[in-house]
């Protein structure tokens, strides 16, 4: 076999010599040999592809393909209206990725964990979708809670804090999952600290809705609220007018909480009204 030099190979594909020497540490050339301190390269070797163009492909196979990218995909305002969880069902019926999450997620909503598992687990295997991924093993992961499967709980929670983030967008995304999974235990030691302070930057909007309420609930948490539960008025308000139902729910149910620990009973008697008028239509029982 004829060989050639790191020199030879940079001059033959037109890269710098450091850049041979790297691919060579990385034992990126088959059949390269280390004499000494020099290589030798088999002279039909190959360019192996520049390590950026991997990057870039790893990084297009692990996409963003729901309609809005949030993992709570149902909380978004893609679920505007009481009652119309059928229709939306209808619409997302030629995107199978959106139509499966969100049908796994409204099981859960109405209390039928084992089957919301079941279908965030068999969605899981078949989908690259970075934020369908993280919505499967968020249903997973509370769905395991209400059911006192511990074990299947500590496991979803090692697989949100091992998945490769790409962006910055990306890991607040999973910091935000791993939050939820412990604040609906009344635990906050997670959250981050861009989330403490309600800072939503580089997410999408789309997420909005649900952070507002994760926020406050670390408020809650906390006892950091009391004094400005009035203010947390704008924040159910705005999600309101958006519409994102699930959101709102939860962020009702906070706010009856919150008027009922400071003693103004018939304004929590109010919010509680709310929540169940969001509620009952499509039996979403597991918020209350």
């Amino acid at each position: 076999m004829d060989y050639m030099s790191t020199r030879e190979a940079a001059s033959k594909w037109g890269v710098s010599i450091r850049n041979i020497q790297r691919l060579l540490a990385e034992n990126r050339i088959p059949n390269a040999r280390k004499y000494g301190i020099s290589w030798m390269i088999p002279s039909d070797a190959k360019k192996p592809d520049d390590l950026r163009n991997e990057r870039r492909r790893e990084k297009k196979e692990f996409l963003h393909l729901l309609p809005m990218n949030c993992p709570m995909f149902a909380t978004t305002t893609i679920y505007h209206k009481p009652g119309s969880a059928a229709e939306v069902l209808k619409t997302l019926s030629n995107d199978t990725n959106a139509r499966d999450l969100f049908y796994a997620q409204l099981l859960y909503y109405q209390g039928n964990y084992r089957e919301a598992a079941k279908l965030s687990k068999d969605l899981l295997l078949r989908t690259k979708c970075f934020d369908t991924q993280l919505g499967c093993l968020h249903i997973i992961s509370y769905a395991s809670m209400y059911t006192g499967d511990y074990i299947t709980w500590l496991e979803t929670y090692e697989k949100v804090k091992n998945m490769p983030a790409m962006t910055a967008t990306e890991t607040k995304m999973k910091e935000l999952c791993l939050a939820s999974k412990d604040c609906s235990m009344y635990d906050c030691r997670t959250y981050p600290e861009w989330l403490k302070f309600g800072c939503f930057d580089d997410l999408p909007m789309e997420c909005f809705p649900i952070l507002r309420y994760y926020f406050s609930k670390y408020l809650l948490i906390t006892r950091t609220y009391l004094g400005s539960i009035r203010v947390l008025e704008v924040v159910c308000s705005q999600t309101k007018a958006e519409g994102a139902v699930i959101a709102e729910l939860y962020l009702q149910l906070l706010m009856a909480i919150g008027y009922h620990d400071s003693g103004e009973i018939a304004i929590a008697a109010k919010h509680f009204n709310r929540a169940l008028d969001l509620a009952l239509p499509d039996k979403l029982y597991a918020p209350l």
